[in-house]
């Protein structure tokens, strides 16, 4: 994950939030002052995070994920076209 300065960050803004989105990887901003650093994410990866959250919400939704995960990285997957 990358790092950078808010005094850096406010320099390149466009390019940050641009690179952002493209490389899909989180930016944290440093602040000064001792106040709490940021992290810049795209709305993609942010509604992504939130889906994964909600999904795991449960007990048997978290093993049903698990189980999921596991059929998938044995070999067990079902390839779907989706619509875009």
């Amino acid at each position: 994950m990358r790092a950078k300065s808010i005094s850096d960050f406010r320099k390149n803004i466009a390019a940050d939030i641009d690179a952002v989105v493209t490389d899909m990887e989180p930016l944290i901003v440093t602040r000064t002052g001792g106040k709490e650093p940021v992290v810049v994410v795209s709305l993609a990866e942010f509604e992504s995070w939130k889906e994964t959250l909600h999904l795991s919400s449960t007990q048997a939704n978290a093993e049903r994920l698990a189980r999921g995960n596991a059929d998938f990285e044995a070999g067990r997957g079902i390839a779907a076209d989706w619509p875009e």
